[in-house]
């Protein structure tokens, strides 16, 4: 890959991270009395395999909590080695 396609590259996946967050951004904006809180997802692998021409493989998804007084958490709970 050359100086100049990379740089491209770089380019394209801030491009896609900043979307992806301004989305994030309106979807909150929407309703912002009902909104509580976000978590991130990190995935083991990415996703959205068909438009990997296109774009980066999406490996971290924005989860936005909205509730009306207060949200019920249920945490899984798990051993660890």
């Amino acid at each position: 890959m050359t100086p100049k396609e990379r740089a491209q590259y770089l380019c394209d996946e801030r491009d896609y991270d900043w979307t992806v967050k301004l989305l994030t951004t309106r979807l909150i904006n929407s309703n912002l009395k009902m909104w509580r809180h976000n978590w991130q997802w990190h995935k083991n692998s990415g996703s959205h395999f068909a438009l990997v021409k296109v774009r980066p493989l999406q490996v971290v998804e924005d989860i936005c909590v909205f509730g009306l007084n207060g949200v019920n958490y249920y945490p899984q709970m798990e051993q660890r080695d």
